[in-house]
């Protein structure tokens, strides 16, 4: 141990040992010669200890050369003068503190004291937490109240944060791509930014200048990825004019920094971790040593509650100190594949996805990014985010699916604007039209119009699709000019808001179509022309018979046999009618046979020379549409009732009524009377045992069209009821 030199009496009195600052003196090669013991109590030490070890010793790196310049200019004065500066010395106890200090000459000796101590230690751990989280979490640089740069290789800046834009006066847009050193003054700018790509080591520069600016400022830069990060903020204040008070205020701002970091950190929907190592890791290891030591040496040190929910649990404290593998949860395979991509990037890795099982065991999509922190050629820190990209997976895949589906279907699809703008188009849509999408794309659709479309047809299938869809045949044409009918089907696409943003129209090509439904119209004309044909030549044979039993009749004396001719011929023209409807009908498989009805009865009442003053015709018929194997048979039970009404129910010339009511009745029936009000049948006579052929005929028939019929009894006359389905 060495021993003190003795103090000097001059420089060291009661006095001097009363003061409450911490007083030194020091020779002019700037060994400590003695101190009092406020700054014995503030190293931490005894004289002993200290005595001649030369005060520099206990100065930052960074100030021991302004400290230097001013014991050399203290000394080399030759008379009593003062200077004023301010230095960071190192406690015992390795905390760091703030001294304002004054030198000045005694006699042949430098004698100092410190005005101002303020411990900085929390304040310069913040600080760097401060740079760290601006590098690794470039959004949070927006809060912090100093000026923060991002500068690349070629030293133009990529972006600054508010703090620089508000003490420059100017917007990013007109500050962005211009070099860094345009806009500060120091020699050792463009130097320094070289020096931190190469070594990936923070540099700081004293005494930066701002031109229009008075104040000097204070410039760190540190290694961003392949970039450069500066953080400038006003230099120190000189000696005698800072306070406590200030520096208290400065830590003020840096906490709230940290609060406003710390909220964004915690209500962000992402995942945000930090790791930190045991041990730091050499940059300049094998790529697969650095693996092995970051999984078994990285832990998490610190993250949100959002990164905790992400998997499953209630608090950020169940997942502290995790080894990496474990608080990713992946397996160590994996991860050493995603950690040599992430050397091999410059320690930064971004947007690595991943599925894994959340706590209900459905499979969640994780996207995750890394950013190292490297200092002295090791990495001592890794930062982290993570999102769940679940929802943005499963809408891809439907957006996928959706793609996939409109580009496969062999129906064109084209989507415009609101104005009929061509958005896009599948395969089908170009294969069909012929033009290229390149062609398409931002064309009005009309262009694939045929020239003889009205121009206003657009315009009214735009109005129309707007308030919901539209649906039509329209004519369009190919690249090559040729035109073809396609069918149009169109609707609307709205956005969340409800706003139409996009029409969608499918087309089908129908020339194929077109031409079979001509060929099957032109195949039905003429079928229709032979059937009317054959219905005609029928009703022509069915006339020639009637006429033959006419002729017939004109040579019989015979009553009876004469009587059977005439119903003979009544049963032959009620068939000819039937053919005679289907001739002058449009539809050639039905008649109306309401419209039969009473065309047929008044034939009858004719061909029996009925006076219409004594016998009344009473005819109620809905529109009933038969077919000729239904109406046929219906027609001779009409005619075969009817002509018995006519022969038998008004003898002596009696007057009298005969209606004839058909009807439509649900369930798909048909309901068919014919009553008068005569003389009525025959106590004794038995309808299914009767043996005239008119009634043989109407049982018959009412079998072949699987009908009923029956016979009410009544008080007057008689009536017949056919009920059949149609």
């Amino acid at each position: 141990m060495r021993r003190a030199p003795a103090p000097p009496g001059a420089a060291f009195t009661g006095v001097a040992q009363a003061i409450p600052v911490p007083i030194l003196v020091f020779d002019g090669a700037g060994q400590l010669v003695n101190g009092n013991k406020e700054l014995l109590e503030f190293l931490g030490v005894d004289m002993a200890d200290i005595a001649g070890t030369g005060w520099l010793c206990h100065v930052d790196a960074e100030d021991r050369r302004m400290v230097g310049e001013i014991i050399a200019a203290a000394g080399a004065a030759r008379q009593p003068f003062h200077l004023t500066c301010r230095i960071r010395a190192h406690r015992k106890d390795l905390r760091t503190c703030e001294l304002h200090s004054r030198v000045w000459m005694t006699g042949k000796r430098l004698s100092g004291y410190v005005s101002t101590m303020v411990d900085v230690t929390a304040r310069d751990a913040a600080a760097r937490r401060a740079r760290v989280n601006a590098h690794s979490l470039r959004g949070l640089s927006e809060h912090t109240p100093d000026m923060y740069f991002v500068v690349d290789d070629a030293g133009r800046i990529m972006h600054w944060n508010p703090a620089a834009a508000q003490f420059a006066g100017r917007s990013e847009d007109q500050v962005v791509g211009e070099l860094l050193s345009s806009l500060v003054r120091s020699s050792e700018i463009n130097a320094a930014l070289t020096e931190v790509r190469s070594t990936k080591r923070t540099r700081k520069l004293r005494g930066v200048s701002w031109p229009g600016r008075s104040l000097r400022l204070d410039c760190t830069i540190f290694p961003a990825g392949e970039d450069c990060g500066v953080l400038m903020s006003p230099e120190r204040e000189s000696a005698g004019t800072a306070t406590y008070e200030a520096l208290c205020r400065c830590e003020e701002q840096l906490r709230r920094s940290e609060e406003r970091s710390r909220a964004f950190i915690e209500n962000t929907s992402e995942g945000i971790w930090r790791f930190e190592t045991d041990e730091p890791i050499p940059v300049s290891a094998p790529v697969a040593e650095q693996v092995r030591m970051m999984l078994a040496h990285i832990h998490l040190a610190e993250c949100n509650d959002t990164l905790a929910r992400f998997y499953g649990h209630s608090s950020p404290a169940d997942l502290l100190n995790a080894r990496l593998a474990a608080a990713i949860r992946l397996e160590p395979s994996q991860l050493e594949v995603h950690l040599t991509r992430f050397i091999a990037g410059g320690y930064r890795l971004s947007d690595v996805e991943v599925s894994q099982h959340d706590a209900e065991g459905d499979i969640r999509y994780l996207q995750w990014s890394f950013a190292g922190v490297v200092e002295r050629g090791c990495l001592i820190r890794l930062w982290g985010m993570i999102r769940d990209v679940t929802e943005r997976r499963e809408a891809e895949r439907r957006l996928r699916l959706l793609a996939y589906t409109l580009t496969s279907t062999r129906d064109p699809i084209s989507i415009t604007d609101v104005n009929n703008r061509i958005l896009f188009v599948n395969d089908a849509f170009v294969r069909t039209y012929g033009f290229s999408e390149d062609e398409l794309i931002g064309q009005d659709v009309a262009m694939v119009r045929s020239p003889s479309t009205p121009p206003i047809m657009d315009e009214q299938i735009r109005k129309a699709t707007l308030q919901g869809e539209w649906y039509g045949e329209v004519l369009n044409r190919r690249a090559d000019g040729s035109e073809f009918p396609v069918e149009l089907w169109t609707s609307v696409v709205h956005n969340d808001e409800g706003d139409p943003v996009a029409l969608v129209g499918v087309t089908r090509d129908i020339t194929e179509r077109k031409r079979t439904d001509e060929s099957l119209r032109a195949s039905l004309r003429e079928k229709e022309v032979l059937l009317k044909e054959i219905h005609h030549r029928v009703k022509n044979n069915l006339q020639v018979i009637s006429s033959l039993l006419s002729l017939q009749a004109e040579y019989l004396t015979d009553e009876s046999m004469l009587r059977i001719m005439r119903e003979s011929q009544s049963r032959v023209k009620s068939m000819a009618l039937v053919h005679e409807k289907l001739y002058q009908s449009h539809n050639l498989a039905e008649i109306d046979f309401g419209d039969y009805v009473r065309v047929l009865v008044m034939q009858l009442f004719r061909s029996y020379g009925v006076p219409q003053d004594s016998v009344q015709m009473v005819i109620t018929a809905d529109t009933v549409a038969l077919g000729v194997d239904l109406a046929i048979p219906c027609g001779i039970i009409v005619n075969e009732l009817v002509t018995n009404a006519l022969k038998y129910a008004f003898p002596g010339g009696r007057n009298g009524k005969v209606e004839v009511e058909l009807r439509s009745i649900p369930p798909g029936m048909i309901r068919l009377a014919i009553r008068d009000n005569g003389v009525g049948l025959p106590q004794d006579m038995e309808f299914h045992t009767a043996g005239s052929l008119g009634l043989t005929l109407v049982r018959m028939l009412t079998d072949q069209v699987q009908g009923e019929l029956t016979l009410p009894r009544t008080l007057v006359g008689a009536e017949f009821v056919l009920t059949f389905r149609k």
